[in-house]
């Protein structure tokens, strides 16, 4: 039973980490599951990058596991899914080893649909017009933003590599594509576009996640998160001013 106590809590703990939860989050649900199983020793220790897990049975034997967070990324899916199982199974609503496998579905990778890569661009398209774009504007905005989506999709499915390249990769796109509509149509602002494609880049969860693990306590945590979403914005800001000095030089 404790063993699947362990991989009950780190799969639950390594799915919110992994899919853009809180630190706190995480460990605040590892607590209530062991809580509802009859546990009462138990420690739990969560950062971005992985998470402890301590448990003592009844004969005061203390077993732990540790989980390792290589990837990070947003879906809230998957998030919502993991706190509904939880919830399930402190209610007594779903068994260990149904709530087992339920979250073990869900670390499968999932299958990239066409269409994915339409709400990014549909995004940076309404912030450019958010932003006082024109038409012009909102329209190259949009096939910037599904265009980068399916470049960065492309060029980095399946690698575990840091945001820092996808970012400086995406904002090189978006920056030439602007400055070269914008030259070649003779009309619409190149700032607007540039700036309407990368808002949907910028690491505003990020931000807020390391605020909140800062206000709760989770001070490491909150600092890594911080400097992390600093190192994501700067990746972007790096890409387009290679390429703004390099327009400069031979334009």
């Amino acid at each position: 039973m404790i063993n699947k106590v362990l991989k009950l809590t780190k799969l639950c703990a390594n799915l919110i980490l992994e899919n853009g939860g809180e630190t706190y989050r995480a460990e605040d649900c590892v607590m209530h599951l062991c809580r509802s199983l009859g546990f009462e020793d138990f420690d739990v220790s969560a950062t971005p990058t992985g998470v402890m897990i301590s448990v003592c049975d009844s004969s005061g034997v203390y077993h732990s596991v540790i989980g390792r967070v290589l990837s990070r990324t947003v879906n809230l899916t998957k998030i919502d899914t993991v706190n509904s199982i939880s919830r399930g199974i402190i209610s007594g609503n779903i068994t260990v080893d149904d709530g087992i496998a339920g979250l073990e579905a869900l670390t499968k990778p999932e299958k990239s649909k066409w269409f994915f890569p339409i709400f990014p661009g549909l995004s940076s398209g309404f912030f450019t017009a958010l932003f006082g774009g024109s038409i012009f504007d909102f329209g190259a905005a949009l096939f910037c933003g599904v265009t980068v989506s399916y470049i960065t999709r492309l060029l980095f499915r399946g690698n575990n590599m840091h945001s820092f390249f996808n970012n400086t990769i995406s904002g090189m796109i978006i920056t030439l594509f602007a400055l070269i509509s914008a030259r070649i149509f003779g009309m619409g602002s190149a700032d607007k576009i540039i700036l309407g494609s990368m808002m949907p880049l910028f690491p505003g969860l990020l931000m807020v996640n390391a605020i909140r693990d800062s206000i709760s306590g989770d001070l490491l945590s909150g600092g890594a998160r911080a400097l992390e979403s600093l190192i994501s914005a700067a990746s972007l800001a790096i890409g387009a001013a290679v390429i703004l000095n390099l327009w400069s030089i031979i334009l």
